[in-house]
């Protein structure tokens, strides 16, 4: 149970911000979770990456919402795996996205607005926080 706790807190960034998007979204659609990290609890992601809930066999045509889009290699491993289980089409919305001085292998479809490149806090509650906060807080 505590892995589970954790790893919904690790998410709930995302979880937010697909609260709040969805309701305006206008067109029939089916919502599933996946779940690809690099950072494994800390602020750098590493080299290898660790699919925790990897996307269905079969995918329709999607949009995949994440919180922050940092270097850009997890969200293009994600394409990636999605466009080879027979997405015809691939969409990137992002609240935020960071500016950093190196090239990305993916620009997001959508972006909210950009951040500078330092440590950023999920929306909401974070093992890394104290409590509850409703705010994006760059250090």
């Amino acid at each position: 149970m505590t892995a589970l706790i954790e790893n919904m807190a690790k998410a709930i960034g995302t979880a937010v911000f697909s609260g709040m998007l969805l309701p305006h979204l206008d067109f029939p659609l089916e919502f599933d979770y996946i779940h690809l990290t690099r950072y494994r609890n800390t602020t750098k992601g590493g080299d290898k990456m660790e699919w925790r809930v990897a996307p269905a066999e079969s995918v329709k045509d999607c949009v995949v919402l994440d919180d922050i889009l940092d270097e850009g290699e997890t969200m293009a491993a994600i394409r990636d795996r999605i466009m080879a289980r027979g997405a015809k089409k691939f969409l990137s919305t992002v609240l935020c996205k960071k500016l950093i001085n190196k090239s990305k292998p993916l620009r997001p479809d959508f972006c909210g607005f950009e951040v500078p490149d330092r440590y950023v806090l999920a929306t909401a509650w974070t093992r890394r926080d104290t409590g509850a906060t409703c705010r994006l807080s760059v250090r």
